[in-house]
């Protein structure tokens, strides 16, 4: 990939940067579905629109950046595109009209449009399958770069958080380097019923973002992690507070607590106990707020997701960022295996508010076994 030089001359020569937004994208994670690909229409009208707020950010963070003024966005109209950049003052040109609600072939025929326009890299606001109908487009003519807004987001194209957009684009301007990432399709139907059926799907170009993408998201429990989870599961019912509410995040080491106290689960969802007691199961955002009203005085309980390390934003956006802030540090627990462990530099959360992630940071106290605690930091 040839670099492109920054001359501040240059604005009748701009870098291209193709833009879109998939304006439903994400939106089920709230709801604790797992995807938008089956989310039908009444749903589409009532939920809000995640991955509009998630690119809102990620532009405001390519503004303050030197190579901004050198910038021509290539995008789509209304709100796969222009109407954000509009409200954000940024130089853009409409090449792709939609209507009604945008679908995976309106990405398809963006991009096309993209190519025509000669576009330098796409970016993107979306998940798995909007990176995937990208990828069946422009496989490996020009880089492309997610703005993580979906649910799942196993592919490894995403940036961590959406605020590293502006250095991650400002890095790629000033190098041309590239990089590889795998797309990877996730079967939505399965993922809601606890399965998790990934296809791989190519190796897609990527800018060298100096760290700043996500890896793919790699199997949890490794076989000779299996007594280190119940070891984890057999601790956490011993010290169980009868009187706080446990709100069990996804994973399948949350899971094996889950079964300690003889309740079946589904790993891929969220479930609430009381006493031992079940009283809540496939919760979803609201579902959970209603709970810790009345019981406040809740705890959170979750795992970092393995070869990823995040353990919030990632497939369990239902426990949200004000439910996190309202927990507090004190109140949030993180439970791993050391073999999941082993393979992360650190832990991560990308709950969609900077507080939220910035009270986040720092040293935790992870459970790795029976009273076994080792010290990881997340960044």
């Amino acid at each position: 990939m040839r670099r492109i030089i920054i001359d501040s001359n240059r604005c009748s020569n701009p870098v291209k940067i193709g833009f879109l937004i998939n304006p439903i994208a994400g939106i089920g994670g709230p709801l604790g579905l797992g995807g938008t690909d089956a989310i039908d229409d009444a749903l589409l009208i009532e939920s809000r629109h995640i991955s509009e707020g998630r690119a809102r950010t990620a532009i405001l963070s390519v503004l303050n950046q030197p190579s901004f003024v050198e910038m021509l966005f290539v995008t789509c109209s209304g709100q796969m595109g222009s109407q954000l950049l509009t409200d954000s003052g940024v130089r853009h040109e409409v090449v792709y009209e939609y209507s009604g609600t945008s679908t995976g072939e309106d990405t398809r025929k963006a991009c096309s449009e993209f190519l025509n326009r000669d576009v330098e890299i796409i970016l993107f606001a979306g998940g798995d399958g909007t990176a995937r109908d990208i990828f069946s487009v422009i496989g490996k003519k020009i880089p492309i770069l997610g703005i993580p807004a979906g649910v799942k987001m196993h592919s490894s194209v995403f940036l961590n958080r959406p605020e590293e957009t502006g250095a991650a684009l400002q890095s790629y301007i000033e190098s041309g380097r590239t990089s590889d990432g795998d797309i990877l399709d996730v079967d939505e139907e399965a993922f809601r019923e606890g399965r998790i059926s990934v296809t791989y799907l190519g190796t897609a170009l990527l800018p060298d973002a100096s760290g700043r993408i996500q890896p793919n998201k790699s199997p949890s429990v490794p076989s000779d992690d299996k007594h280190s989870v119940n070891q984890i599961a057999s601790y956490f019912v011993d010290t169980m507070d009868p009187e706080v509410l446990y709100v069990l995040g996804t994973g399948s080491t949350v899971s094996a607590i889950s079964r300690k106290l003889g309740i079946e689960r589904n790993d891929l969802a969220v479930n609430a106990v009381i006493g031992g007691v079940e009283v809540g199961s496939g919760l979803d955002e609201a579902g959970l707020e209603r709970l810790i009203v009345m019981h406040p005085n809740f705890r959170i309980l979750v795992t970092p997701i393995g070869g990823q390390g995040f353990i919030f934003g990632r497939g369990n956006q239902q426990i949200s960022s004000v439910m996190i802030l309202k927990a507090g540090r004190e109140n949030i627990m993180i439970i791993s295996t050391p073999g999941k462990l082993a393979k992360l530099s650190a832990i991560r959360a990308d709950t969609g508010s900077p507080e939220t992630d910035e009270m986040l940071r720092g040293y935790w106290k992870v459970l790795t076994g029976y009273a076994k605690y080792r010290a990881v930091e997340l960044i």
